[in-house]
């Protein structure tokens, strides 16, 4: 029941937003009269008020929504959902940082795309770089699988890096002395 409530609260908060959201990223404009008596006048304060009460309080129902969305359990009994809340609740963004300490340029840094399956270049990866890759990532992959060429363009090392549990971050530090000697991964 839980589960079909979460649901219901997301799907009420899509409509929600769809209806009002013209509204939800309209900026107040800033006020630039500086003469107090126009914010007290005798009957109180503007809607403008300048006092701070009930500041903070207020949610963003974009980040409401996105917490909701973390929070599904999808199973069988969710196949009523919308295919691309599914997908959304399936996925996680992350941030993959392949750091170059090998003493020796990298002439390729590839991994394998989790939904084509399809080998994507990251880039060379010169000694004592960095190189920093955004990603969508299926919650279900706990694998990340990097390859590493020299500058001839042969490949070096396959790894296959354990990524269970990552929430938002996973760095790979490329050791060795004028050559790759070890690979260690680190998942926050």
């Amino acid at each position: 029941m839980k589960k079909k409530f979460s649901a219901s609260i997301a799907l009420a908060l899509i409509s929600v937003i769809t209806l009002t959201g013209c509204s939800l990223f309209r900026k107040e404009p800033d006020i630039i009269d500086t003469d107090p008596g126009v914010f007290n006048q005798s009957s109180g304060t503007q809607s403008g008020d300048q006092t701070g009460e009930g500041q903070g309080t207020e949610t963003d129902p974009v980040q409401d929504l996105l917490d909701e969305i973390d929070n599904l359990n999808l199973d069988e009994d969710d196949a009523n959902l919308p295919e691309w809340l599914v997908e959304a609740a399936n996925q996680i963004d992350i941030t993959v940082t392949v750091i170059n300490m090998c003493g020796v340029d990298i002439g390729m840094v590839s991994t394998i795309d989790p939904y084509t399956e399809e080998q994507m270049d990251l880039g060379s990866l010169p000694a004592d770089q960095i190189i920093n890759i955004s990603e969508t990532w299926p919650r279900d992959k706990t694998t990340y699988d990097l390859a590493i060429y020299n500058m001839a363009g042969d490949l070096v090392s396959v790894t296959e890096v354990d990524i269970t549990g990552i929430t938002e971050k996973l760095t790979i530090t490329l050791s060795g002395d004028g050559d790759l000697s070890d690979i260690k991964s680190e998942v926050e």
